[in-house]
């Protein structure tokens, strides 16, 4: 089996999902191709494994919009109707650069959410949450409370009779730390700030370092 470069379709795809350029994702490929040329053909089920896989991941991707998603899961496609033939060596490179290679999260730009007056167990609760930004660990807020925000985000209030905060601590954690919130969020009856959504999935809700 002649050596080729792997699909431009494939390599598009985990560009976008990772952040890469195109050119990033090629070079990321053909490191990651075993010393040892291996031709023996790879599975078509395993192929076909691989091109669902990556056309899940592209409409989880924080950083790929729904028509670009689209956009790239038709270019998979067309490998799927061509019965696209790759060796073991070139396929373990593709998985090995898709499974390496964390998902781009991107810092957008958002105004300040106002937080109207909190009772006293929210307020609370909001103290807890604003003091882990001081851990220095990447966290994202999960559930009702992320759900609150988003509602403040757009104008609507709906202020949560429970001072349970859910959060997963250690979200991205391969992200590059240059990547700082671009806006703040701020409780008006606190007066303290803290950080603005830095995903379009979570609004205002997700911690990205």
């Amino acid at each position: 089996m002649a050596d080729r470069r792997a699909p431009v379709e494939i390599l598009a795809a985990i560009a976008a999902i990772t952040g890469q350029t195109l050119e990033d994702a090629r070079e990321a490929y053909e490191e990651a191709k075993p010393h040892r040329r291996d031709d023996r053909p790879t599975s078509s089920e395993d192929i076909a494994s691989l091109l669902v896989q990556l056309k899940t991941r592209l409409g989880l991707a924080p950083a790929v919009d729904i028509r670009e998603a689209a956009e790239l899961r038709a270019g998979l496609d067309t490998i799927l109707g061509e019965d696209a033939v790759f060796g073991s060596g070139e396929f373990a490179a593709l998985s090995a650069v898709l499974r390496r290679t964390p998902e781009h999260v991107p810092t957008v730009d958002r105004e300040p959410v106002a937080f109207p007056p909190l009772p006293d167990h929210q307020a609370q609760m909001w103290k807890t949450l604003i003091g882990l930004e001081e851990l220095g660990h990447p966290w994202a807020l999960v559930g009702g409370q992320m759900t609150m925000l988003h509602c403040l985000e757009n104008g609507v209030t709906a202020i949560r009779p429970t001072d349970d905060g859910d959060i997963v601590v250690g979200v991205w954690t391969s992200a590059t730390r240059s990547e700082k919130p671009a806006a703040t969020c701020a409780p008006e009856s606190s007066g303290r700030r803290r950080p603005a959504t830095a995903t379009a999935l979570a609004s205002c809700a997700a911690k990205t370092r």
